[in-house]
């Protein structure tokens, strides 16, 4: 019932803008808007029934010959598809993240896994229980790996392991880039 209301609500706007359209222009722009109507429909009449599917696939082709270049395969064309992927898939994700109110749409953002991550070695290394069963040498060596995993323990590399995350997870969202590749090899030249 409710898409009945709307549908009338729709129409009944379109109804009484077109009236007030109708009564506020000059008997001129009338007459200049019915005849560019009839010129369409004339145009439509002359190309045939065909000029329906015609006009949006010319449309399309300019289009994407613009974006991409004329030749589909080309390193330009699939530099700027990765782009528009990319660009895509990031947009998604955030938008999902937007509306759900996580990052990326993910319970636990890279960051934060991140700092849990080295936070967890670092408990681990401090426990004494996990090097009690071990020999000097294995402790030694157990010490010296906790203390070369905590020195990565820096913004600058969190900020590294957060963007080869996000890139990560753009490059695995176009996967079919592998497939373009090996099915057309050395026909990507300039």
């Amino acid at each position: 019932m409710k898409t009945l209301v709307l549908i009338f609500e729709l129409l009944s706007g379109v109804a009484i803008t077109t009236a007030a359209i109708c009564y506020l222009l000059e008997e001129k722009s009338k007459r200049a808007i019915r005849d560019r109507t009839t010129a369409v429909w004339i145009k439509f009449e002359e190309s045939g029934s065909m000029i329906v599917v015609k006009a949006p696939l010319t449309f399309l082709a300019a289009l994407l010959d613009s974006l991409y270049g004329e030749r589909a395969f080309s390193w330009k064309g699939f530099w700027r598809c990765c782009l528009v992927s990319t660009s895509l898939a990031l947009t998604a994700l955030l938008l999902t993240g937007v509306f759900m109110h996580k990052p990326f749409g993910m319970s636990m953002p890279p960051w934060n896994a991140f700092d849990e991550t080295l936070d967890a070695v670092q408990q681990i290394c401090k426990n004494p229980k996990t090097f009690e069963n071990e020999t000097l040498e294995q402790q030694a060596l157990l010490h010296r790996v906790c203390s070369i995993i905590l020195s990565y323990n820096t913004p600058g590399y969190k900020w590294l392991y957060v963007t080869l995350f996000i890139l990560l997870v753009s490059d695995l969202t176009g996967p079919w880039i592998l497939s373009v590749l090996s099915s057309h090899g050395d026909s990507f030249v300039t």
